[in-house]
């Protein structure tokens, strides 16, 4: 098996062997492995949002895989995904998830010291979406219901070049509009909510859990048509400190077995087991009939990036003029 890697230091996707292919070989031979790891653990810290993409990371720490593996992770929360390149590149924490935004690509660019490993989550191709476009109450009352409403409209986004940013656009697409013809305006997960609630904004791009508590409490209401949009795109991959990986590659295998064992563990059915709801829950703070009812991401078992997906998306920022560089890492 081959993996590619998103290396920083040469700006290019090159070829690594085996490392998806260890993790995967370190799931299956787990007993082995303990009496190997566990006198001493590798410490690895996560920044991660409280969002179901994490949905992973969150049971394998709960369930003892990454022990398991001899790893002690610690998860540290972020508000945004934004800061997660310049605090793993700067060595202050081992990983983060982060999505295929500007910021990533300049950051690879320009040689930042992260490598983007494994892909961990993905809009669902069928069932309720994860991620959701949204409209006010306010917007709601004026008598919007598509996309062509929007024009003129201030539209709220996590991030400035971020995956939240393509996907507005994406829906925007649909009705025959552009970035252009919205007033973007950049917010942080917790503010959200306030931002609706308080009108300064008339719209925007919503992850679950909160697009289910924003329905059931009237913050905002789903845009007719909203599970139509970006279905399979790539929402989120784990990033390492590449000085760390370089010297550790051992330690990254194992802590991507933990994940990897958690996501096929979730996509066969775990969501719905009571017991991992309950360690997922500790890190997302929900009423567990939200849990029930919410979309769910696509969790990718393989850890195998989504090479056309990234392409796309980074197409979408050099035409929006928000990369700083001409050849094409993919």
């Amino acid at each position: 098996m081959t993996t590619r890697y998103l290396d920083s230091q040469n700006t290019l996707l090159v070829l690594r062997r085996a490392f998806i292919l260890s993790a995967i070989a370190a799931v299956a031979t787990v007993s082995s492995l303990l009496p190997v790891f566990a006198e001493e653990k590798q410490e690895v810290s996560l920044l991660y949002l409280p969002v179901m993409d994490y949905a992973p990371f969150f049971v394998a720490k709960e369930k003892g895989y990454f022990d398991e593996y001899g790893i002690d992770v610690e998860l540290l929360p972020k508000d945004a995904t934004a800061q997660t390149v310049p605090l793993v590149a700067s060595g202050r924490v081992t990983a983060g998830g982060a999505s295929w935004a500007a910021g990533v690509f300049n950051a690879a660019a320009a040689g930042a010291g992260v490598t983007a490993i494994a892909d961990f989550a993905r809009v669902p191709r069928v069932g309720r979406s994860s991620v959701h476009f949204m409209l006010s109450p306010e917007l709601v009352s004026q008598g919007a219901t598509s996309v062509a409403d929007l024009k003129g409209k201030r539209i709220g986004v996590l991030g400035a070049g971020a995956f939240t940013v393509y996907y507005a656009a994406e829906v925007l697409k649909s009705g025959g509009l552009t970035l252009d013809d919205v007033q973007v305006v950049h917010l942080t997960v917790p503010t959200l909510g306030q931002a609706f609630a308080n009108g300064a904004i008339d719209a925007g791009v919503v992850f679950e859990p909160f697009a289910t508590i924003f329905e059931d409490k009237s913050i905002a209401y789903l845009l007719p048509g909203d599970d139509d949009f970006a279905r399979g795109a790539d929402i989120g991959f784990l990033l390492v400190n590449t000085d760390f990986l370089n010297a550790n590659e051992d330690v990254v295998v194992r802590f991507v077995a933990g994940f990897l064992r958690a996501a096929r563990e979730l996509q066969a059915g775990g969501w719905q087991d009571p017991e991992t709801q309950s360690h997922i829950l500790k890190y997302v703070k929900l009423d567990p009939s939200v849990f029930r009812r919410m979309g769910l991401p696509y969790i990718e078992e393989s850890g195998a990036l989504d090479l056309d997906s990234m392409s796309e998306q980074e197409a979408f920022f050099r035409e929006a003029g928000q990369l700083a560089y001409r050849d094409s890492i993919s």
